[in-house]
């Protein structure tokens, strides 16, 4: 509802909010899969089509989203290594064997062992799922790369070292962080904080944390909550 945001080149823009707010829908209709109601997007100072497929080849590369199920993008008859490396091939016109050992580095980065180019996804968890979507899309090496709760699935040391890996792999690219969960969002450089469709807050993380508002909210009540879980576990016996 009456959104309007920049996102700058080199950025790591958080966008946070409850489930509902409105975040997957605007993700949507960045990369063109959902029409806005009104307005315009622009992409380096020139106007961006709302619609996916009236975009160029160059457009769709250069702004790419990955989803919180991954199983939606992952083609359960291709090996992970065909599923991340083909797309290079595609778009940038890489060797089979180029393709491929890249697969296997970006693979390490995303913290999963290179080895596991030649299982399938109905071989791999949850977790290992959304690293190999990330892996796929880091490989055409997007201008704008959108994350929808892409680490829902993984610990948070596990996200620690999946962010720190991407933001020097992204590093003078754009990279949207779209979350639920404030620590994600922690290493963002400017957040928005969406309720109900709107933008009620933007600022710095640590900034937004220490002044009323829903950012504060939503961090204290997810801080109370895994400080209860972590006292649950430590009195479990064994």
């Amino acid at each position: 509802r009456n959104v309007s945001a920049v996102a700058y080149p080199g950025e790591v823009l958080g966008i946070v909010g409850e489930s509902g707010s409105g975040k997957s829908t605007l993700a949507r209709v960045l990369v063109g899969l959902l029409p806005p109601t009104k307005g315009r997007m622009e992409f380096r100072g020139k106007p961006l089509h709302h619609r996916l497929a009236a975009r160029t080849a160059d457009e769709r590369k250069e702004i790419q989203l990955i989803y919180q199920l991954p199983d939606i993008a992952l083609n359960p008859r291709q090996s992970v290594g065909e599923i991340v490396g083909r797309p290079a091939e595609f778009f940038c016109g890489m060797s089979r064997d180029t393709s491929r050992a890249r697969a296997r580095e970006l693979l390490s980065l995303v913290e999963l062992e290179p080895d596991l180019v030649d299982r399938y996804p109905n071989q791999l968890s949850g977790g290992q799922k959304q690293r190999v979507a990330l892996a796929r899309t880091l490989l055409t090496e997007p201008d704008i790369l959108v994350l929808d709760d892409v680490t829902s699935a993984v610990d948070t040391e596990t996200e620690q070292a999946i962010f720190e890996a991407l933001q020097k792999e992204q590093m003078r690219k754009t990279t949207i962080i779209i979350s639920h969960r404030v620590t994600t969002i922690q290493q963002a450089d400017r957040v928005l904080v969406i309720h109900q469709g709107r933008i009620v807050q933007e600022g710095k993380p640590d900034e937004l944390a220490n002044i009323p508002g829903y950012f504060r909210d939503i961090h204290l009540i997810q801080n109370a909550l895994e400080a209860e879980i972590q006292q649950n576990i430590a009195v479990l016996p064994n």
